[in-house]
């Protein structure tokens, strides 16, 4: 007896939760945002997405989801005319900015419209079951079970079983022939989606879409198939440029490093004087310009020779592959993968400003750069004045290892770094999260403890470290301020413990990567560090002796040069470097320069030596006149 109870009740829970899915499928809707419009979405039983854009046309595509479960999607007008709001072109630029985001991630706007109609369709699908099952409940107990025996009997009659079938056939068939019956199919195939391939390539579109579509869409697809052809080719290059190449991965005799010539002194790299007002170009780091500091202690001679001689382990290479200051060329992703695999990189680093603006709609720039490059290879990236903590996110979600102060090891290296400590964006302006010396000294403090020492405080380097300010300080105490302190005495101690332990030998984190080459002239000047990898300035300089190392800085891997966005084919020459280091005695052991030209031809330059460590700091000059024609 009980068995067939709970089945009977399984049966009226079973059946009333079909019924109430059903209802809460097809009658879900909900409002959401297509760019700056409202658009109300909502399901139907016609097996298409149809986009209704009212006096602009339509765009219909087939469904994805089962049969026969389709969409209506009905985009009304921007909520907020020129006209309601204080500031017109402020509101014109948050509508094309939110345009930009959703055609530049179409996915996301898409699966927010599919979660809530979900989220809808799952409210409707409860709130319609526990009424069925109220209503059940209500029955079974005010009939206490004569209402079955009485439908029992009723079914037993003649012609009561047969009209109950046709009447459920009824209310079924009315759903039903909605499905079935054909809609006449509005608009006509765009040949432009088509070829564009992707979700819209079986699109139908109707109205003014239709004649924009036909007017300036086979203008795009003829830019894009340039665009696409440029950089196939520059691919192709760099696999022709490799199999001509006599030495492809590594110089055939070890180079023996440069001794640099003693000098009587050093013209110090001072800090850019940077306008917080100026125009913002994704170039004009590029152009900052120097000032002097008068300090005559700020400017130590190089080494005349090589670090104390010391045990040797046998050579354990490593190849490294630099990018820096891209800035959003996405065309340029497979072709790092190229050279990725044709230098069998081991490693990949990324010296910052992988974007314009750090905006979250840039995010196809680094998903782009992403897909290019090979999956096996790890990437490890120092953030640049022109990305954000946004551009952090997207790097971390494509997998690549995003510094942030701490040392990390990736094959066998050891890596020290940080997001830059400010911000350069059209979008976002201009702030400054911290000073260089501030920023300079959170990544000492890790590098050194990492290896074991004391980081000297930023006043013991500061004599031999550039500054932003006339004065050649990060602030307005100055050597009056310290020695009001007391402290002057401790900080040279630390200054001279540091330059001790830097002439011990191996004992030092591989390698800094920093976008701004000015922070890591005061991390230089610790000897907690090997090798300083930078870009910001879109030019190449070094490698040379810094501090109590080396630094190299990139030129633009993107092509980016002053007054143009690097979109389409390159505008200007491009660089990547590939650097063979020496993981088990902690030198770079040589370098060379790959050059990707706008005339589609790749040049691999010849390997070059790196300097010896310096055994006394030195502050490199860095300057154009220091480094022309790089």
């Amino acid at each position: 007896m009980w068995v067939r109870r709970t089945v009977r009740q399984l049966t009226i829970v079973g059946c009333t939760g079909v019924i109430a899915l059903l209802l809460g499928v097809f009658t879900a809707s909900a409002t959401t945002s297509l760019g700056p419009h409202e658009a109300r979405i909502a399901t139907n039983v016609s097996h298409v997405i149809r986009v209704d854009l009212g006096p602009l046309g339509s765009l219909e595509i087939p469904s994805p989801a089962p049969w026969p479960l389709g969409v209506q999607v009905d985009v009304g007008e921007i909520p907020a005319t020129l006209t309601e709001v204080e500031n017109p072109l402020q509101s014109l630029s948050g509508d094309v900015a939110a345009y930009a985001a959703f055609f530049a991630d179409p996915r996301a706007g898409i699966e927010d419209a599919a979660l809530a109609l979900v989220n809808d369709a799952a409210r409707r699908t409860v709130l319609v079951w526990s009424l069925l099952l109220v209503a059940v409940a209500i029955g079974q107990l005010a009939a206490g079970g004569l209402l079955r025996r009485e439908v029992r009997e009723k079914l037993r009659r003649a012609g009561v079983a047969p009209l109950a079938a046709t009447t459920a056939l009824a209310v079924l068939a009315v759903p039903l022939s909605a499905a079935l019956t054909a809609r006449p199919e509005t608009g006509r195939p765009s040949a432009v989606l088509s070829e564009l391939g992707g979700p819209l390539a079986e699109a139908r579109v109707s109205g003014q879409v239709a004649a924009l579509l036909d007017s300036y869409g086979e203008r795009a697809l003829e830019e894009l198939r340039k665009n696409d052809e440029f950089y196939a080719e520059l691919a192709t290059n760099v696999r022709a440029a490799y199999a001509e190449d006599a030495e492809p991965l590594a110089p055939r005799r070890p180079l023996a490093p440069v001794v640099p010539e003693p000098a009587a002194s050093e013209t110090p790299t001072p800090d850019a004087t940077e306008s917080p007002t100026a125009d913002v170009s994704p170039t004009e780091d590029a152009t900052e310009t120097p000032t002097e500091d008068a300090s005559p202690t700020s400017s130590p001679s190089p080494s005349p020779s090589p670090s104390p001689t010391r045990d040797l382990l046998p050579p354990d290479p490593v190849t490294l592959l630099v990018i820096s200051d891209n800035h959003c060329n996405m065309g340029m992703g497979p072709v790092f993968g190229e050279l990725a695999r044709q230098s069998q990189a081991d490693v990949i680093l990324n010296a910052g400003d992988s974007t314009l603006g750090g905006s979250s709609v840039e995010s196809i720039c680094i998903d782009q750069i992403a897909k290019g490059l090979p999956a096996d290879v790890p990437v490890v990236v120092a953030d640049g004045n022109h990305d954000s903590s946004e551009t952090s996110a997207q790097e971390a979600k494509v997998g690549w290892r995003v510094l942030d102060g701490g040392v990390i090891e990736v094959e066998g290296l050891t890596i020290v770094g940080n997001v830059d400590s400010r911000l350069t964006s059209v979008t976002l302006g201009n702030r400054e999260y911290a000073t260089r010396g501030e920023a300079a000294q959170v990544v000492t403090d890790a590098a050194c403890a990492a290896v074991g020492r004391t980081a000297a405080s930023p006043e013991a380097s500061r004599d031999a470290t550039p500054d932003a300010s006339p004065s050649g300080r990060d602030d307005a105490t100055g050597d009056a301020g310290r020695a009001a302190d007391g402290n002057d005495n401790d900080d040279a101690a630390d200054a001279d413990a540091a330059d001790d332990d830097a002439a011990d030998g191996d004992d030092v984190v591989d390698i800094l990567l920093l976008h701004d080459p000015y922070t890591g002239a005061r991390v230089m000047q610790s000897g907690c560090v090997g090798l300083e990898i930078s870009g910001h300035l879109h030019r190449r300089v070094g490698p040379t002796q810094q501090g109590l190392g080396v630094v190299y800085l990139s030129a633009s891997s993107g092509g980016a040069k002053e007054g143009s966005v690097p979109i389409g084919p390159l505008q200007a020459d491009a660089y990547v470097t590939v650097i063979s280091y020496d993981r088990a005695n902690h030198v770079p052991l040589a370098l060379r320069e790959i050059t990707l030209g706008r005339d589609r031809q790749v040049t691999l330059g010849e390997w070059e030596a790196f300097p010896v460590r310096p055994t006394e700091p030195v502050t490199a000059d860095l300057s154009v006149e220091a480094w022309p024609n790089r």
